[in-house]
């Protein structure tokens, strides 16, 4: 295969292919690999009953990109076809976006009358991203540094949106009880004393949880955030304080705030305007008081959950042996909480009351234990949703996954800002520090105000930093090259000259 400039045909085998031809096959190719069998129905409900859903999982990661590498060719195809017609690279970039934004929208649109295909929101993100991909590679001549640039930085945001939507609680379901010492069906029993149990719609802080063991859970900020708060062990403590849910009953006769084996707390009804408030939010903070009767017990035993049977949850404080464990649902972790689950040993090694704040900030699971923050803790960002599913869902390497998707994006952005940096060292070299610095900055808050846009979830200066920390990487490693390059030939002139 060969090509002979910018507005020449490319050459297959001695066979000359116009890049209008090229579309055309990858057009082609995109539709025969999204829409096969071609088994189209004319069943009118069944389209009307369908909706482009946002389809979210933990195979969320590879799926992404399965969608992204199928829309390569047609970006790349485009990138040489209006490259051929001569327009300029900005114009290019916006036309390879929105040619791939409509294919992509509208064979979702046909799916929804072809039985065997699901359609879904998500994939129309990675169609686009590897639209723009498709555009990189093509290597444009008169590709600016500054048009590639933006169009990895648009490429890397498409893929990392679906992501960071499988770590929200948008899939919470509102039916659910809240139970306190068993699950619904009776089965998860914790042997222990329930104090207290308030679960708020937002995270708190490090600062925050210190000052409960001072000031208690009377404190007005405590009260503004609390969408569940009950004190099963004083008088009329069955009732929810904040007024949102229903009020606790025994599931027995047997009347007294211990759970046991055979009789637990559990509202009277749903608990829908926590979960609605959690889903909005994005973000918790469950703080439960409590002291186990057995150091030793397994299920996990059920403290605290928001569930409706042992494989259905929204989120679950247990028991398991002497450790705390957390399940959480999240479209990553699965319905059951599970994938993986949040473990902190040691915590019920005593039969000591036991002041438990567990928080859900959108990316990192944290708890603390009487009042002292867990070195365990587990970040469910984009790492994990890209990387967990393909090394066993270990909770122990989630932030290792969180950096290592850093380094994997963020090296090479910044391998494309120190093109930019060269592109302006030319012209004005005392410009070319400050390009540099500024392309890192804009890249980072860039790219992380767009995950906080999509998701919800709070801004996270720790992403920040890793993000700046690799672009850096990328910026160096790009200048140490260009460095080496040069040294020959300034070598070869000292040489000369002496």
């Amino acid at each position: 295969m060969s090509k002979n400039g910018g507005r020449h045909l490319w050459t297959v085998s001695g066979l000359r292919l116009s890049p209008a031809v090229l579309v055309l096959f990858a057009v082609l190719a995109v539709l025969v690999c999204t829409l096969f069998p071609f088994n189209f129905t004319n069943d009118p409900f069944r389209a009307a009953k369908s909706s482009l859903s946002l389809e979210i999982g933990p195979e969320l990661g590879p799926e992404v990109v399965e969608n992204a590498v199928l829309f390569v060719p047609l970006g790349f195809a485009l990138a040489l076809y209006f490259n051929y017609k001569g327009c300029k690279s900005w114009v290019a970039l916006m036309s390879v976006l929105a040619a791939s934004l409509a294919l992509s929208y509208a064979v979702e649109l046909l799916q929804l009358f072809v039985p065997s295909r699901v359609s879904s929101l998500t994939d129309v993100f990675g169609n686009v991203a590897g639209g723009c991909l498709g555009f990189l590679i093509s290597g444009r001549r008169r590709d600016t540094a500054l048009v590639a640039a933006v169009a990895y930085l648009i490429t890397i945001s498409l893929m990392s949106i679906p992501l960071q939507w499988s770590t929200t609680l948008r899939d919470w379901e509102r039916e659910f009880p809240l139970i306190v010492g068993n699950e619904h069906t009776g089965d998860r029993p914790w042997r222990g004393r329930v104090f207290d149990v308030s679960v708020l719609d937002r995270a708190l802080s490090d600062g925050e949880v210190a000052d409960l063991l001072v000031g208690g859970k009377a404190a007005e900020w405590i009260v503004n955030s609390a969408v569940a708060s009950y004190e099963p062990s004083a008088p009329g403590g069955y009732r929810d304080k904040s007024g949102h849910l229903p009020p606790l009953a025994w599931r027995t006769t047997t009347e007294g705030a211990e759970a046991g084996a055979h009789r637990w707390l559990e509202t009277t009804g749903p608990a829908t305007v926590l979960v609605d408030r959690v889903k909005k939010e994005s973000a918790f903070t469950l703080l439960v008081t409590a002291a186990t009767a057995d150091t030793y017990q397994s299920g996990p035993a059920r403290i605290v959950s928001l569930s409706r049977d042992p494989g259905r949850r929204n989120f679950t404080l247990g028991q398991s042996e002497h450790n705390m464990v957390f399940r959480l649902r999240t479209p990553l972790t699965g319905e059951n909480g599970s994938r993986p689950e949040f473990v902190v040993p040691d915590v019920f090694s005593t039969n000591a009351t036991r002041h438990l704040v567990v928080t859900y900030d959108g990316l990192d699971l944290v708890a603390y234990v009487d009042g002292v923050r867990s070195s365990h803790a587990m970040r469910l960002g984009l790492g994990a949703a890209a990387f967990a599913p393909l090394f066993n869902q270990r909770p122990d390497a989630s932030y290792a996954y969180s950096v290592l998707y850093h380094a994997f994006v963020f090296v090479p952005a910044g391998m494309l800002i120190a093109r930019l940096g060269h592109a302006v060292r030319r012209p004005q070299p005392s410009l070319q520090v400050p390009t540099l610095a500024a392309g890192v900055l804009v890249c980072s808050f860039l790219f992380e105000s767009i995950l906080v846009a999509a998701s919800g979830r709070g801004f996270n200066w720790s992403s920040v930093f890793w993000t700046m920390t690799f672009a850096t990487t990328g910026v160096a490693a790009r200048e140490l090259e260009r460095i080496r390059h040069a040294a020959p030939f300034h070598m070869s002139d000292s040489r000369a000259a002496s």
